[in-house]
């Protein structure tokens, strides 16, 4: 065995291996085994054909539209492991990740209902902040609590965008005490994340998403839609109704009505990359309905909230620095 020479294989301050001059394999593989401990990303399976083979199920089950969130992508999250929690992590811990090759995205949150609340703190000069109360519980919700799948025109997740900008037009504006907006958003409202470099992402417009509409027509048949067509007749009558209790004419309207639903449900794309075992769906820009903003960024609608760094919340009693100079500005 050849003689080792310490000073041939230099360290850095806590003996870990450092690269050579002319190097950088050794910290390039760090960086990538420090970033992928940063993320409880759980794995992702293909569940289509599960998925499809439960279309009664979806059918019959999900009857209240006043229901917050998208039951369907969330009961196909849970089915995934996906509906766990993401890792929470300070400003530093995002932009190290973001180093790492992670990807920087933005929500904006903005409240349901008006709730007007006295402010923040003791200073009679501050803003008041319409609903903030709900708009901090629903950014948390997404931070720590329940699972709950959004909804948008290119399919069924949560809308995230790269550029920050677009998301302020989805935040919380604040007004004065007169009603008068001082800010068009307040920064709290929008929340920032990375995007693991490990997750498996699957374009709009990807040819896989369309073999799997092709796979969920051939395999919606009315033997896997009994169940469900079952369940809603019989919560409809009050009563406990069998497939004998209906002749064959009613029994293939029905049976006709239920598919259609379950193409709408499960074709969505991305009910469907979800059923697939991705991540998150890239909207490229360019698309016909946009971003909502006049900027038509890149929109990652995530599906896996696991694979995201989320950065942790704002502290509740203090007035963002950014938005006081705002307020001051206003009233010199």
């Amino acid at each position: 065995m050849a003689d080792w020479d310490e000073a041939e294989h230099p360290r850095d301050r806590v003996g870990r291996f450092r690269d050579k001059a002319g190097g950088g394999w050794v910290g390039a593989v760090f960086d990538r085994i420090r970033g992928g401990s940063r993320y409880k990303r759980v794995e992702g399976r293909d569940l289509s054909d599960e998925v499809i083979g439960r279309a009664g199920h979806f059918t019959g089950v999900y009857l209240d539209p006043n229901t917050y969130g998208d039951e369907v992508a969330g009961e196909i999250a849970q089915m995934q492991g996906f509906d766990g929690p993401p890792t929470v992590g300070t400003a530093a811990e995002l932009d190290e990740a973001i180093a790492e090759g992670g990807t920087e995205l933005w929500r904006g949150y903005r409240g349901a209902l008006p709730q007007w609340s006295e402010g923040y703190g003791e200073d009679p000069g501050r803003v008041y902040y319409p609903t903030w109360g709900r708009v901090a519980d629903h950014i948390e919700q997404w931070r720590s609590g329940q699972y709950t799948a959004g909804s948008g025109i290119y399919g069924q997740g949560t809308y995230t965008s790269v550029d920050r900008r677009v998301m302020e037009r989805f935040g919380e504006p604040m007004e004065d005490r007169a009603g008068r907006t001082v800010a068009m958003v307040d920064p709290r409202s929008v929340a920032r994340m990375v995007l693991s470099p490990d997750a498996r992402v699957i374009d709009f417009h990807d040819n896989r998403l369309k073999a799997y509409m092709r796979r969920l027509y051939a395999g919606i048949t009315p033997e896997s839609l009994e169940q469900g067509v079952l369940q809603v007749e019989s919560e409809l009558a009050g009563i406990d109704l069998k497939r004998s209790d209906f002749d064959d004419h009613h029994w293939s309207v029905l049976i006709g009505a239920a598919k259609k639903k379950a193409m709408a449900l499960l074709g969505d794309r991305g009910r469907a990359a979800a059923a697939l075992g991705f991540d998150a769906m890239h909207v490229p820009p360019g698309e016909k309905h946009g971003d909502g903003s006049n900027i038509d960024a890149p929109q990652y609608v995530i599906l896996n909230r696991t694979a995201l760094l989320v950065q942790e919340a704002y502290d509740e009693n203090l007035l963002p620095p950014e938005v006081i100079r705002t307020w001051e500005a206003g009233h010199d």
